[in-house]
């Protein structure tokens, strides 16, 4: 909003108003956006992680959410075909390159000011045109995250299976208990017999030592 607080003299110097992108904001939002998709990602890499049971995430082997951290990753070394006619179309031409286990970061920080500096606007087309990196990720995680998505799917799934394995359980105990009961009482027929036998060898033998 300019305010407008009085009229100009004729002697005055003239006034230059420049208008353009707020560049700091620009650049708080894209690392703002970095530290958000590198969370996803690590957690990802962490629960999806295989080797020794100890160490296996808890979605080690689940293709779901392998499949998600594929995706992500592939997605933002992509081209960006929405952007306006010679802006950047790739991260890596702004200075944004991903590492081994797939975070983002600006590894060039002379070419991201640079762009910045020559055009903040294009950065943003990068992120926010149809078809920009911001745009797709919102796309593709709506199919997880919201109801009846594939979040809620998987944990319904995973639910039903507890029951199932507790179902299990409880029928296995109940064959278990019957089987502790049947031992048992031939055990005790066991013992019975035993008691009897002896008593029968001390009366034979109080009958031929008499």
């Amino acid at each position: 909003t300019l305010n407008l607080l009085a009229a100009q003299d004729a002697a005055d110097p003239n006034v230059t108003l420049t208008v353009g992108p707020d560049k700091s904001a620009i650049k708080t939002s894209v690392e703002s956006f970095l530290t958000k998709y590198n969370d996803v990602i690590k957690y990802l890499n962490d629960k999806t992680k295989g080797g020794a049971e100890s160490s296996r995430g808890a979605l080690a082997g689940d293709a779901t959410y392998t499949q998600l951290r594929m995706r992500l990753r592939s997605l933002m070394v992509s081209t960006v075909s929405t952007v306006t006619s010679g802006n950047p179309k790739q991260l890596s031409e702004i200075g944004i390159t991903a590492g081994a286990d797939g975070t983002l970061s600006i590894t060039d920080t002379t070419k991201f000011n640079a762009k910045l500096d020559t055009s903040a606007a294009a950065v943003g087309d990068l992120f926010n045109s149809s078809n920009g990196f911001a745009v797709q990720l919102k796309s593709l995680l709506t199919g997880y995250t919201t109801a009846s998505g594939v979040v809620d799917s998987s944990s319904d799934a995973i639910t039903r299976q507890i029951k199932d394995i507790d179902s299990r359980i409880a029928q296995q105990n109940d064959r278990l208990r019957i089987r502790e009961d049947g031992l048992r009482r031939q055990l005790a027929a066991i013992q019975q017999a035993l008691n009897a036998a002896v008593a029968q060898r001390a009366a034979i033998a109080s009958i031929l030592g008499g």
